[in-house]
């Protein structure tokens, strides 16, 4: 285990921009016998601990509000045994991708961000765009092994512990859980409650607040082959054309929408994009007679251009645009000197054509410069906002708030994938409110002094 006390400040910060982060050490252990002591000692001194991974986060959640960091940066196994993986927390996506390709099968949940750790994504339930057929990352985690925090291991399956009349019995412990009900949208803001939910479902999502993720087992699928378009149309077309692309007949596992000012951001970079007012919708299909697609995109007369991804080349185009908008954000707010101000907004689908238009409505008459993309097809975007002064930026702030409970009077979420963290903690508790002490009850039963993640998810919490 190596422990480090000098030259830090990487440690301090994620993708979120957040500022103010602090902490007396970093520790890097190789196995959960050492994190075990480090949290045991941590619990017993009532010493926050904030886990680090890839710090790929844009909540703010792994930004320590002092004590001490433990990453899973050294935590890097991979055992892949035909359809099954387990992997380490400290696994890069783009890792595991690697290690998978030259097999039969592949890791469905596909977030953006290949550098984010395999740990880190479990903790948010991260999901990606293939999460529109295949679901999200909670759905293909089989087995855990994890640190508590009072230092006990303990190693669970799917299945092996189940709730029951509210609770969920294991090691000795009785953990109140399934006491309130979550949005019936995609959803990773605070923690998992369902009827009969599994152990394993408490702990994906809780944002590293109820204990340390060393390992996970994962579930693969058999690797086929994707046929991708990216179709650019004007804005006013897309919600008709989404209906079409939902139609099961035409086998598409993944809908994701660039709006007109996310692709000009990187237009000098990707000359494949035609000049012109248009926005993009990119989708997948798992057809292997590609014939039906095409004769439906004929008969769209409203698409200004269509590009088709059917080789290794065009494939790593579009995947390029897509890690590249999100990247381009990042680097313009850090330019500008301020955190980054994003919705993780989702609805019901019956519901999203009003949103669509309620988001264009409020975003034109804000008068702050914003790009819009996403996953439209799980009725799920991303808004960022580019402020370019202090003013812009508060004013930001006041339109996020605004869409927010617009979203909420919805049935929504305010967080589909991204969690909670430190940044979003007001908007969870204005979507569930009292739901939020049911959500205390089951942190005080795994984490009676509040050492892990302190400042994540909980209003009240210091940050």
């Amino acid at each position: 285990m190596i422990e480090k006390r000098e030259f830090i400040e990487s440690y301090f910060e994620d993708a979120s921009g957040l500022s103010g982060g602090f902490a007396d050490v970093v520790y890097i252990p190789e196995n959960e016998n050492e994190v075990s002591r480090i949290i045991a000692k941590s619990s017993a001194e009532k010493i926050p601990v904030t886990v680090s991974g890839g710090r790929t986060g844009v909540t703010g959640a792994a930004v320590p509000s002092g004590g001490i960091i433990l990453s899973t940066e050294w935590f890097k196994k991979i055992e892949i045994t035909a359809s099954r993986a387990v992997v380490g927390a400290g696994v890069f996506l783009c890792e595991l991708e690697d290690a998978l390709k030259d097999t039969d099968f592949f890791y469905p949940p596909d977030p953006t961000e290949k550098n984010a750790t395999l740990g880190g994504t479990v903790a948010t339930d991260a999901s990606g765009s293939r999460c529109f057929f295949y679901g999200r990352t909670r759905d293909y985690i089989d087995s855990m092994k994890i640190v508590l925090a009072d230092g006990e291991i303990i190693s669970v399956k799917r299945g092996d512990i189940k709730e029951k009349n509210g609770f969920l019995r294991f090691a000795g412990r009785k953990i109140p859980c399934a006491n309130f009900e979550m949005p019936r949208v995609k959803n990773s803001a605070g923690y998992f409650s369902k009827k009969g939910m599994d152990l394993i479902d408490l702990f994906i999502g809780s944002e590293g607040t109820l204990g340390v993720i060393c390992e996970c087992g994962l579930r693969l699928e058999k690797r086929i082959r994707f046929t991708g378009y990216f179709v650019f149309l004007k804005k006013e077309r897309v919600i008709g054309f989404l209906k079409k692309l939902k139609n099961p007949h035409f086998g598409v596992i993944l809908i994701e929408y660039f709006d007109e000012n996310s692709l000009s951001l990187v237009k000098d970079e990707f000359t494949q994009i035609p000049s012109g007012k248009f926005c993009a919708v990119f989708f997948e299909t798992k057809l292997k007679d590609a014939r039906e697609i095409e004769d439906m995109l004929e008969k769209q007369d409203f698409l200004a251009e269509i590009l088709v991804a059917d080789n290794e080349k065009t494939q790593r185009f579009f995947a390029g645009i897509r890690h590249r908008i999100p990247e381009k954000i990042n680097e313009i707010m850090r330019q500008r000197g301020f955190r980054k101000i994003s919705t993780d907004f989702a609805t019901d689908g019956r519901a999203f054509g009003d949103i669509f238009e309620y988001y264009e409505k409020t975003l034109a008459e804000s008068n702050i410069p914003y790009v819009v993309f996403g996953h439209i097809g799980e009725n799920h975007l991303h808004i960022n906002f580019l402020p370019q002064n202090r003013t812009q930026f508060a004013r930001a702030i006041e339109v996020y708030e605004k869409m927010a409970k617009k979203v909420i009077s919805l049935g929504g979420t305010v967080s589909a994938e991204h969690g909670i963290g430190k940044i979003k903690k007001k908007y969870l508790k204005m979507m569930y409110g009292p739901a939020l002490d049911r959500m205390l009850e089951t942190k005080k039963a795994l984490d009676k002094n509040f050492i892990l993640g302190r400042g994540n998810i909980f209003p009240w919490q210091n940050t």
